[in-house]
């Protein structure tokens, strides 16, 4: 199973040049949508975890951590098993399904 976590801080809300599927929605509701895609994409290939930081932190989220420490809160933030696939501004969904199909062969 691939596993693909967005960090995040919920209210937060992109204000940059978005798709419009994202265009007003913050991190937690960008990753629902997201999640929502890729459950109708690649069923039970594929799990979706938010991890906000002002909840859980980002401790023991190395690729969280190490973004952190590289360039600061670049939220939201999608890893696809511990590769940063996007970050910054809105999800990259294309990159997402890149990366998930990169993996799955």
């Amino acid at each position: 199973m691939i596993k693909v976590k967005v960090f995040g801080v919920l209210g937060a809300c992109p204000i940059d040049k978005m798709e419009k599927q994202f265009r007003g929605k913050d991190h937690f509701t960008q990753s629902e949508t997201i999640k929502k895609a890729l459950e109708r994409k690649y069923g039970g290939q594929v799990e979706v975890e938010y991890i906000d930081q002002n909840i859980h932190g980002f401790i023991g989220h190395p690729e969280a951590e190490e973004l952190a420490a590289e360039c600061g809160d670049d939220l939201p933030m999608v890893c696809v098993d511990g590769k940063i696939v996007s970050r910054g501004g809105r999800i990259d969904y294309k990159a997402v399904t890149a990366a998930i199909d990169e993996q799955l062969g």
